[in-house]
Parts: structure tokens; C-alpha cells; sequence
């Protein structure tokens, strides 16, 4: 390897990556200035200048009088050099006259937009034949110059990012695919109560509490994201409320996770016994079809509603408190819409009687619960009800009363299930 080439491979960045520049193509033919150009609104600041190894201030001269300004037509290569055996058509240009230059190489680097056009080139007192250009050389050199910039704008830009979510009132952190949050705001601190330094890597189950039969995992599980209420406990004991969201990034980096203030009725949903909304129970089932998937399990969801009459919101809360005592805590009631009250029971146990037969039972149990209802007596009492599998994955399709089968009182007299 030549004395050139090596020089050129040693790490260097920033300012001293052009310095290493200048010393490579001094000891390939004793070029004697190197200098990197930023080009702006038809202006040129050299940014970084080397001439026999000292080290330049900056200058700026408009770009119509340079030779660089070939670099930067419309329709020219980026990655294309301009070579100017003497410079005497650029009499306007400031460096001709400051350093007594006669000949020019330049090439413009290759950036994304977002960063700026640049350019790096070479030039000497006296004028150098084509054959005689380091060519292979510039162009290296341009190329590292240029992932230096990116490089460096990448470090800027996650200082920067840095900076913003660690002073962001917004409360806001990464969930990893694991459950640990990461890269934590102020906001997100403050919310919890807690320093950013102690959050950093726990796991979000430990922090906040979702609800019943709900997990940080059941979250994780839904690649498109979810918002649901959650609460956490602060210094002394209370709980505080909020809507938990998060919007996914990607399969490495999991998603954000972001806390809101909750309005003052969304905490009902942690309350036993209380009637969900058709968000909750959106929620639910989107959580409870991942898990059924993960499990290969099944669940049953049923429907009740009156065909022919209309059902106050007192009547529903008075059918959500009859059915009560016939479900388990995880079991979840909540209303569909005006029409119809949804029951799922999660957990569905399939290892005793066929899930159907043991659906029909639960079906008869809740129609006998249902003769207590006054509001049966408006029109026709419906139910349907749909068994839950690891094939499902569409909560809107299974929301659907419609694809639901209509339940029908047997002929034989009902039975308990046990």
C-alpha cells in the first residue's frame, strides 16, 4: 500500500478527516490545498481548508464564480468530476487571487437532500496534465467525507431526539417487543412518578395495572396497536387514571407507549361489575382472539337484545347487574351498541363437554336469567352467540351480531351445566 492510501485509511472525522485528506494527496503528488464546500442559496462556504498542511479559516464567495458551480447543474451526475488545468476564465473567484492557484479537481459529494450539497476538491500552483490526477484518490476520499457527514448528522439528529423526549412534557416512552420501556420523556417520568433513571428498562407490567384478565403480553400481541385504560398507584396509595395507547414502530423496536389523563369516567371499566363500552369491548376482544391464537383455545361471546323494542341505558345496567352472578370476574359484559348487550366469556373451558354443547348451557342459563328482565316484555328477547377460535382475527367480523348464530329455547326443559 502506498504512503497515500495509507494515510487515507487511518480513522479520522470531522476536521481531521479533511486534514488526513490533504496529507494523503500531499504524499501522492504534493497537491497542496484541499478544502470541503457547502453550497447554500448560490453561495459557497468552505468549511474546512487545508493548504500545506495548515489549516484555513472559513471563506465564502458566490457560486457563479467558481469552478464548482459546473457540480451543480441541473442534470449532471453527482458522482462526476470537473478538471481545470488553469483557472484564469475565474478572475471573480476569491481563492485564485488569495493563494495564487492554477489548477482544479473537484467532485461534489453524494447526500441525501436533507443534509446539503457539498462538495470536496484539490487544487495547486501549478497545472497538472489529466493523467497525472489522483482521481481514484478523490473519489475515496469524497466517499468517507461523505459518510462522515451522514454519520454525524445521524448523531446530531438522536442528540437531538435525545434531548426532546428526555424534556417533552408529552408522556411518552418505547415499549420493546419484551415489555421493557425505554427512551423515556419527562412527561412519561412525571406520570408515573418516578425518575427516568429508575424506569429505564422495567417492565411495563410492573408499572402499570391494566385491568382484570389483561396483560402487558395481551398487548404486545396486537401488532396494529391499542388504547385501553390503566391505572397506577402513587406515593400514597392512591390510583390514578389514564388511556394508555400504543402505536407500533416496528418488530424490532416495539412500539410507543404513550399515558393521557383519562376522562373522569373511563376508570369505570376496572370496577367489578361494571357495563363495558363497545371501546372496552372492542379491546377485549381483540386481546382475547391473540390469546386464543397463542394458546389455541376457544371462547364463546354471545348477544342478547330485544327485537321489536327499544332498551334504556337504565334497562341495560339493570341486565348487566342480573347477569352478574352468573359469570366469572374475567368475564366481561359490555354494550355492543343500542341493540345489543355483548357477553364474553374468556377463559372458555373446552376440555370437559364439546365447546358448543357447553355454549347451549351457558345460552340456557342466561335465558333463564333473562325471564327477570322487565325489558323482555317490549319485544322479542334474541340471542346469539359465536364460538371464539385461534382461526378468528378479525374483531369487527366477530363484533357482528349478524354473523352470529340465534339461540333457541330447546324443546326439553333447560338444564344446569354444573
Amino acid at each position: 500500500m502506498s504512503e497515500a492510501w495509507r494515510r487515507l485509511a487511518q480513522t479520522a472525522r470531522g476536521e481531521s478527516l479533511i486534514h488526513q485528506v490533504a496529507q494523503s494527496l500531499y504524499a501522492d503528488g504534493r497537491w497542496s490545498f484541499v478544502a470541503l464546500g457547502h453550497h447554500l442559496n448560490g453561495q459557497v462556504r468552505i468549511q474546512v481548508a487545508s493548504q500545506a498542511g495548515q489549516a484555513l479559516a472559513p471563506i465564502e464567495y458566490p457560486l457563479d464564480t467558481a469552478p464548482c458551480r459546473l457540480l451543480y447543474q441541473a442534470n449532471r451526475p453527482v458522482d462526476s468530476l470537473i478538471y481545470y488545468p488553469q483557472l484564469k476564465r475565474f478572475s471573480h473567484w476569491p481563492l485564485v487571487h488569495q493563494f495564487e492557484l492554477g489548477c482544479y479537481l473537484g467532485r461534489r459529494l453524494d447526500l441525501p437532500p436533507a443534509l446539503g450539497e457539498f462538495h470536496l476538491f484539490i487544487m495547486d500552483k501549478i497545472s497538472r496534465a489529466e493523467q497525472e490526477l489522483p482521481k481514484r484518490l478523490l473519489v475515496t476520499a469524497a466517499d468517507r467525507v461523505a459518510d462522515d457527514l451522514r454519520r454525524r448528522a445521524d448523531e446530531q439528529e438522536l442528540n437531538a431526539l435525545r434531548q426532546m423526549q428526555q424534556s417533552n412534557p408529552l408522556a411518552f416512552a418505547r415499549l420493546s417487543p419484551s415489555g421493557q420501556i425505554h427512551q423515556i420523556s419527562e412527561g412519561f417520568a412525571q406520570r408515573l412518578d418516578k425518575p427516568q433513571s429508575e424506569l429505564q428498562g422495567r417492565h411495563l407490567g410492573e408499572l402499570v395495572d391494566l385491568g382484570e384478565n389483561l396483560s402487558v403480553r395481551d398487548l404486545l400481541a396486537n401488532p396494529a396497536g391499542i388504547k385501553r385504560p390503566a391505572r397506577v398507584t402513587d406515593r400514597d396509595g392512591r390510583p390514578v387514571w389514564f388511556s394508555l395507547e400504543l402505536s407500533p414502530i416496528d418488530g424490532q423496536l416495539g412500539f410507543v407507549v404513550t399515558l393521557t389523563p383519562s376522562a373522569p369516567n373511563e376508570h369505570n371499566a376496572f370496577e367489578s361489575g361494571h357495563l363495558g363500552d363497545e371501546s372496552l369491548l372492542h379491546d377485549r376482544v381483540q386481546h382475547e382472539l391473540a390469546r386464543l391464537h397463542r394458546n389455541q383455545q376457544v371462547a364463546a361471546l354471545f348477544f342478547i337484545g330485544i327485537d321489536g323494542g327499544e332498551v334504556s341505558e337504565a334497562q341495560w345496567h339493570q341486565l348487566n347487574d342480573l347477569l352478574r352472578p352468573l359469570l366469572r370476574s374475567e368475564d366481561l359484559v359490555a354494550q355492543r351498541d343500542d341493540q345489543y348487550l355483548a357477553v364474553l366469556t374468556a377463559c372458555f373451558d373446552n376440555r370437559g363437554k364439546p365447546p358448543r354443547e357447553q355454549m347451549s348451557a351457558i345460552a340456557g342459563k342466561l335465558h333463564q336469567q333473562l325471564q327477570q328482565w322487565p325489558a323482555r316484555e317490549a319485544g322479542q328477547l334474541v340471542i346469539r352467540s359465536r364460538l371464539l377460535t385461534s382461526w378468528d382475527n378479525d374483531p369487527a367480523q366477530v363484533l357482528d351480531p349478524a354473523q352470529a348464530t340465534r339461540w333457541r329455547v330447546p324443546d326439553a326443559s333447560l338444564h344446569s351445566t354444573g
